[in-house]
């Protein structure tokens, strides 16, 4: 399925591929703000109509714990319906997974190394 860019700057870019939208972090440190700036963007682009995500994160190396915080919570995932975060490694989904424990989302959140497995299993979310 082709994918239609809708916005994109210098950290991160956002593309719709059938239902699901994909956001591509290019920066390798989030911190709060950009975690905010990338949430409020989505948002717009979507007019706040509930969606289904992937976040690439393949790029980042680390994410301070304000950003974690805030992405877990409800204002953060408001009209998410499931999310998928793509990593690089088998290690980085162990450590991504065991973060996700603690910073729980209140929405159903997988982990995958491939963008492919990460929109089949958003296939299966209605």
């Amino acid at each position: 399925m082709k994918e239609e860019l809708l916005f994109e700057n210098e950290n991160f870019s956002f593309h719709i591929s059938g239902d699901v939208y994909i956001c591509t972090l290019k920066v390798k440190t989030i911190d709060y703000n950009f975690a905010k700036a990338m949430v409020d963007k989505r948002k717009e682009i979507t007019n706040n109509q509930v969606i289904k995500a992937i976040i690439n994160g393949t790029a980042i190396k680390y994410m301070h714990k304000e950003a974690r915080l805030y992405l877990a919570s409800s204002n953060a995932v408001h009209n998410v319906k499931a999310s998928g975060i793509i990593v690089n490694s088998s290690i980085q989904k162990l450590l991504t997974s065991f973060f996700l424990n603690f910073d729980k989302p209140q929405v159903p959140i997988k982990v995958f190394t491939d963008i492919s497995s990460a929109k089949n299993w958003l296939s299966t979310i209605d």
